[in-house]
């Protein structure tokens, strides 16, 4: 008997360790003022559903039995679907930090949520690191900064992105190395970087990169430029004889209407003899 009670206890023991590896803890993060969501996945229809902060009582629905309650702090403020289970908590201050959890239909959600509070991200610039940076440069170092370093400090966690040339934002380092090949094959001309948290986003100004020197203009076909030219003195010579011909036989036409003379007038003295 002692054997069976002692195998029940490990198996109970067991299932309790495993579905405490199997629960999710979720980081989420809010910024004092703001709003805090907390989306449980559900895929039953829920009867009840209890959310707690740190072990207290924060939200309880019950299906025709306790309509849906606010406790304490939370109370004004805060919005549960009850189809979905999502809490929504407007107003957020410093205090709110800690655990939130849900237990949905008389059981604990495998999904909890660690609360951070944080500041928002200053606007960054890029800073030129390499002393001598130019179009003869094998490489160069950019970092992406902000004034005041200080200020990150209560921002994590904190994502990098970059933008070189036209290329679309890429997730990097807060330190970035181009070199003149990258430059070149990319044609990477300026650089801008991007500094992001969960609850905000700022970018840099564009910053020019001395590495990048402006392609020279493709080389024009000289047979093209001596073939038109040609075509186009043609063209000139042409019309320029075309115009004469006509002032020559206007000119002509008035001397014969001046002088009153016919078409006989105009023969040589040849012709006239025979």
């Amino acid at each position: 008997m002692e054997k069976q009670i002692t195998v029940w206890i490990s198996a109970v023991l067991l299932l309790a360790s495993l579905n405490f590896s199997q629960a999710k803890v979720i980081s989420t993060y809010f910024e004092v003022g703001g709003k805090l969501t907390l989306r449980p996945t559900v895929t039953e229809t829920i009867d009840n559903i209890l959310w707690k902060y740190n072990g207290n009582l924060l939200a309880e629905w019950v299906k025709n039995e306790v309509e849906l309650l606010y406790y304490d702090k939370y109370k004004g403020r805060t919005t549960l679907n009850i189809t979905s289970g999502q809490l929504e908590i407007n107003n957020m201050v410093k205090d709110d930090v800690g655990s939130y959890t849900v237990e949905i239909n008389n059981k604990v959600h495998g999904q909890s949520y660690d609360v951070k509070w944080i500041t928002r991200v200053r606007k960054p610039s890029v800073v030129l690191r390499t002393l001598t940076c130019g179009p003869d440069s094998g490489s160069c170092l950019f970092t992406c900064e902000v004034k005041e370093a200080d200020s990150l400090r209560d921002a994590e966690p904190i994502e990098y992105s970059w933008k070189m040339g036209e290329k679309a934002w890429e997730t990097m380092t807060k330190d970035v190395n181009i070199t003149s090949d990258q430059t070149k094959k990319e044609s990477i001309k300026t650089v801008s970087c991007r500094i992001s948290n969960p609850v905000s986003l700022e970018d840099s100004q564009l910053k020019e990169n001395p590495m990048y020197t402006e392609p020279p203009p493709p080389p024009t076909p000289v047979g093209l430029i001596v073939g038109c030219t040609l075509y186009v003195l043609i063209l000139i010579v042409a019309a320029a004889f075309g115009l004469l011909w006509i002032f020559n036989r206007e000119v002509a036409l008035r001397l014969t209407r001046r002088c009153g003379c016919g078409n006989d007038n105009l023969l040589s003295d040849e012709e006239r003899g025979q």
